[in-house]
């Protein structure tokens, strides 16, 4: 159980980003590359992106990233399914795979359970974390340390930026262009990053207005923005316990347009990218829908919203993520600031028997 915490640790969050960057860069870039070289000396197959919460979100938003950049096959699987399913397939074993797994605390006990079992499967494992201290860095061959000053209890911001660049950057080393390449795009990114944060929070009160006059909203992106808007959801749940849910541009359309009431909010992620246009067509026909449509862009382009919540530069696709989730944080406070509530309020005061056999199961490995 986590206590109830003030909703202003969102907003001091969101501020430290820009000056998480100046270190997390060059140290975790530093790092990144001597695993990397590892990696590339032996023959391997596809990355697996392993992570519960946060982490899981990260590595949706990051497998384009392994796929572009990278030129390998990727797949962002949650931890537990990871360990339940994949480790086990038959196809596991046929070509070493590299499997990252990202935990914050590093004391995650599925994602410890998940990389030790695909190491002695034959996996070359990844731990990016911050505490290499913990199980899940002894669980992993190699370990990138992921590290905060000064970080409070509060729903994951400034860690989910760290676990996000740590991916993309392994993403880029192991590419053909490696890293030097992308640590030049990212020069500029704690400047825009500082500059989004300032913008989202003067404009996140009139959106909070709306997102907590409904009390329920959905969130969509295409790609790694899929990843970014399952991130949004999760920091409206976890601050302001509210009904938020995330969902691909596409499958929003087959499914989640029929979602009721009418108008509840539809926030759109429409970075520039393969999936813009597609995010356009969405948040016209939502709208035509009944939708209050709540886009967020950069500045060369918006698609039409009711609302804007502006990012300050346009990045490619593959770094898009980086910036697009840093709204969250303020808008999260702000709707819970609303709403009269405090991040975690939603945790019961104590577990039901019921609970304690989920998390108990959460440490158990079924396969080795």
């Amino acid at each position: 159980m986590v206590a109830p915490i003030d909703i202003d640790v969102l907003f001091r969050q969101s501020e430290g980003l820009a000056d998480d960057l100046h270190t997390l860069i060059p140290t975790v870039g530093e790092q990144v590359r001597a695993v990397a070289a590892d990696l590339r000396s032996k023959p391997h197959g596809p990355v697996y992106l392993v992570g519960c919460g946060d982490s899981f979100h990260a590595a949706n938003a990051a497998r384009m990233s392994y796929q572009s950049m990278g030129e390998v096959a990727c797949e962002a699987v949650s931890a537990r399914r990871f360990l339940d399913y994949d480790v086990a397939a038959p196809a596991f074993r046929r070509a070493p795979a590299v499997v990252v797994g990202a935990s914050a605390s590093g004391r995650t006990p599925v994602v410890a359970a998940a990389l030790g079992t695909a190491r002695r499967a034959g996996a070359l494992t990844v731990a990016l974390t911050g505490d290499l201290t913990g199980p899940v860095a002894d669980a992993a061959e190699h370990g990138v340390a992921l590290p905060l000053r000064e970080l409070e209890s509060s729903p994951g911001v400034r860690t989910y930026q760290a676990t996000l660049l740590a991916m993309l950057l392994l993403a880029a080393e192991l590419g053909p262009a490696r890293l030097d390449g992308a640590l030049a795009e990212l020069e500029m990114l704690p400047e825009h990053v500082a500059a989004t944060a300032r913008t989202a929070r003067a404009v996140s009160a009139d959106v909070a207005e709306v997102v907590a006059g409904w009390q329920a909203v959905l969130v969509t992106g295409g790609g790694p923005s899929h990843g970014t808007a399952q991130f949004v959801a999760a920091k409206l749940v976890e601050t302001a316990g509210m009904t938020a849910v995330a969902q691909d541009l596409d499958e929003w359309w087959h499914v989640e347009r029929r979602f009721r009431p009418a108008g509840a909010p539809l926030v759109v992620l429409a970075p520039p990218g393969r999936s813009f246009e597609h995010a356009r067509a969405v948040a016209v026909a939502a709208q035509e829908l009944g939708r209050h449509v709540i886009g967020v862009t950069g500045p060369t382009a918006g698609i039409g919203s009711r609302q804007a919540v502006p990012v300050a530069a346009d990045i490619r696709e593959e770094f898009s993520p980086l910036l697009y989730h840093v709204f969250a944080a303020s808008l999260a406070a702000q709707v819970a600031r609303r709403l009269g509530r405090r991040a975690f309020d939603g945790d019961p005061p104590a577990f039901p028997g019921s609970l304690d056999a989920f998390r108990r199961s959460a440490q158990a490995v079924p396969f080795d």
